[in-house]
């Protein structure tokens, strides 16, 4: 168990449990029994170190170790962030880089259970705490595990975790879902999350005479941080709305919701927004992550706050589906579509775009000025005879371009994906 030790000690104080008598050594600010040494706890490195001395920084949670490697001496970082200038003031070397979670180190939620003789000076992070503590008594059967930091979350071992499509990438370890599955902890920790949900569908064209569709909005797109504990959790990737049936007035539909959920935790992302039809379907793109674009009306569909934008509506032409970054575009002229607007970079500088909103396709035939879809993933709109609505890309969360004319059904949103990543 650990001890709780006298609050303010003077030196030479002491401090009797489990049968054995501590006593505090002011010149390195710890706790020791006779023949075990000190780890000093201090928020600056010890003056005059020996070789073999440990000492704990308490300003950013590192255990060191003071060491010479044939031709200088330096504090080496042993568990935590990377290490700090040498502060010996001698040859002023720098620490290297302490691998969080190093192999000497036992990781638990509790004492670990040691019941033979222990080594002095084992190290053990309590995983529930984040408090690191050392072995200062080791005798069979009564192991003494002294607290030699409090509060240190910031050195938290990164999760273990299991599920989804697993790859390591520049010292990340990335889980990606494109399908519903399950994601097993069984270490805690912090990590990052992007959860995409389907994006919405376009609307149908129902003859060479019609006028032109909205393109669908992008699947709503959420990302961050967040702390997750020793459980299971549900991920849900959602599929894409469906584009308007053509030959008729017909809606896309809207995209479906993805979403990570278990323990304390729920993050969803909301489904695209449909591209609309013309008249008999309604004229006003729907709500959802991001909106779908609207159809010969100036009225815009919304998106939800945080995850996506408008879609875009012109009297004269059909809207582009909202992005993640963007709002669709009103039409790029009369009887024309909009383009769909852009969705956002995740990881940043990784060059991977998502959650882009799809085109509005034209109107009349023989005209090819439909929309472009949104950069992640968004599909192009139809028409003018000469191109058929494109679909959402797999896997985007990009919306359906929507439908011109000669009868051609929308474009179908793209599905979701989950995305969990943590350093390795």
């Amino acid at each position: 168990m650990a001890i709780n030790f006298p609050d303010s000690p003077n030196n030479g104080d002491t401090h009797t449990s489990g049968g054995k008598t501590f006593t505090y050594d002011s010149t390195v600010g710890g706790w020791s029994t006779p023949g075990t040494p000190a780890i000093p706890a201090a928020a600056s490195a010890p003056s005059n170190p020996t070789v073999g001395d440990l000492w704990f920084d308490s300003n950013n949670g590192t255990l060191y170790f003071y060491y010479n490697d044939g031709s200088s001496s330096q504090w080496i970082g042993v568990s935590g962030p990377a290490g700090p200038t040498g502060a010996d003031g001698a040859d002023g070397a720098t620490g290297a880089t302490g691998p969080a979670g190093t192999s000497d180190i036992t990781k638990s939620a509790s004492d670990p259970a040691i019941t033979t003789n222990g080594t002095l000076g084992d190290l053990w992070l309590n995983t529930t705490s984040g408090e690191m503590y050392t072995l200062t008594d080791a005798t069979t059967n009564n192991n003494v595990w002294t607290n030699i930091g409090e509060g240190v979350g910031s050195i938290l071992p990164p999760p273990l975790a299991s599920g989804g499509t697993e790859t390591t990438v520049s010292g990340y370890k990335y889980h990606t879902f494109t399908t519903s599955g399950t994601f097993t902890v069984t270490r805690a920790g912090d990590l990052e999350y992007l959860v995409v949900a389907g994006g919405g569908g376009g609307g149908a064209a129902i003859g060479s005479g019609s006028g032109p569709r909205g393109g669908g909005g992008a699947g709503g797109m959420i990302y961050g941080t967040t702390s997750v504990t020793t459980t299971a959790y549900t991920i849900t990737v959602g599929a894409g709305g469906s584009g308007g049936a053509g030959g008729g007035e017909n809606n896309g539909s809207q995209g479906i919701n993805s979403s990570i959920v278990g323990g304390a935790i729920t993050l969803t992302a909301i489904g695209g927004g449909y591209g609309a039809s013309y008249v008999g379907g309604g004229t006003v793109g729907g709500d959802g992550g991001s909106g779908g674009g609207s159809a010969y009306t100036a009225s815009q569909s919304s998106g939800t706050a945080g995850q996506g934008n408008a879609g875009g509506g012109h009297a004269d032409g059909a809207g582009g589906g909202g992005g993640k970054t963007q709002e669709g575009e009103s039409n790029a002229g009369t009887s024309a579509g909009g383009d769909g607007g852009d969705g956002a970079e995740w990881p940043v500088g990784s060059g991977d775009y998502y959650a882009g909103g799809g085109g509005g396709g034209n109107y009349p035939s023989g005209t090819a000025n439909y929309g472009d879809g949104g950069l992640g993933g968004g599909g192009g709109g139809g028409g003018g005879g000469t191109r058929s609505p494109i679909s959402g890309t797999t896997n985007t969360g990009g919306g359906g371009g929507g439908g011109g004319s000669s009868n051609l059904s929308g474009g179908a949103g793209g599905s979701g994906i989950v995305i969990i990543r943590y350093a390795t």
